[in-house]
């Protein structure tokens, strides 16, 4: 790929546990609307961030299948696999971020765009070096909730300070908000609820 078109594309990393429509529309926004060539969706086997739920995550196996479903419809849409086939114990995005770089060829004064939801976003101070990531990534930024999105457009015009964001290299992206969530939808599984609609049909019929 040439270095001229590594500005239209973007890294989604996340555990998919699992991948669900609120990450297809964004992704899909992304592309349609921002004229991204190509998202790479990068399954991540643990999150470092989200110790809490290692205990409710799919086997990798599965969560690696149904993003598969999710994503052979769409030509922009990829799967990339570099975290799942390492054997490690922790999982951290600027590991992955600099083997991209390299792989990618990006320029010391390139960004690489990585796609990110607002909780993580308002966490990313105290990710494992963020200040590295603050150098070497652009992020885009979508809303969990809408909540959360006042939250952000309060950030993006500056009505309040985080030092941190200052020089950080962020878009808000203006998509419709869709609070679905894959807690959610493991939960009203469990308890016998609605989530059919939640998922690819493709995804749901193995879920």
């Amino acid at each position: 790929m040439q270095n001229n078109s590594l500005e239209k594309i973007a890294f989604f990393f996340g555990s998919f546990n699992p991948v669900h429509l609120g990450h297809l529309a964004i992704a899909d926004f992304l592309v349609c609307e921002l004229g991204f060539e190509e998202i790479f969706f990068v399954l991540s086997p643990l999150s470092p961030d989200k110790k809490n739920i290692r205990k409710e995550l799919l086997e990798l196996d599965k969560r690696k299948a149904f993003l598969e479903l999710a994503l052979k419809r769409n030509s922009r849409f990829k799967l990339d696999l570099r975290e799942a086939r390492q054997k490690k114990k922790n999982f951290y995005t600027i590991d992955s971020v600099r083997e991209i770089r390299e792989e990618f060829k990006f320029k010391k004064n390139e960004k690489t765009n990585l796609l990110i939801g607002s909780d993580n976003f308002f966490n990313l101070e105290h990710w494992y070096l963020s200040k590295e990531l603050k150098e070497s990534c652009r992020f885009w930024v979508f809303s969990r909730n809408l909540e959360a999105k006042e939250k952000l457009q309060k950030l993006k015009t500056n009505k309040f300070s985080l030092d941190f964001f200052q020089e950080l290299s962020w878009n808000l992206i203006k998509a419709p908000v869709l609070e679905i969530s894959a807690s959610l939808i493991r939960k009203n599984k469990e308890n016998n609820k609605s989530y059919r609609y939640f998922l690819p049909q493709e995804v749901y019929q193995q879920f």
